[in-house]
């Protein structure tokens, strides 16, 4: 049955009748579905922004003139 066609005929007294190559098929009507609850968004505080300390490597001014550089051996 898988692809291939089957017809539906509704009656005018509410009758519903599945019919696949010339046979009626026994079917059940399933109920129809929930809604869904939408689900509500939550909301987090933005953590604050990281500010190194003052004795943090990167705060540290280092002059790179050549100058300034040890001599190598």
């Amino acid at each position: 049955m898988l692809g291939r066609p089957a017809m539906v005929m509704l009656h005018f007294d509410g009758r519903m009748i599945i019919r696949y190559e010339g046979r009626d098929l026994a079917y059940r009507e399933i109920p129809e579905r929930q809604k869904r609850v939408q689900a509500v968004p939550v909301v987090r505080p933005k953590p604050p922004k990281y500010t190194p300390p003052p004795t943090h490597p990167w705060r540290v001014y280092r002059d790179r003139s050549p100058l300034s550089l040890p001599e190598r051996p």
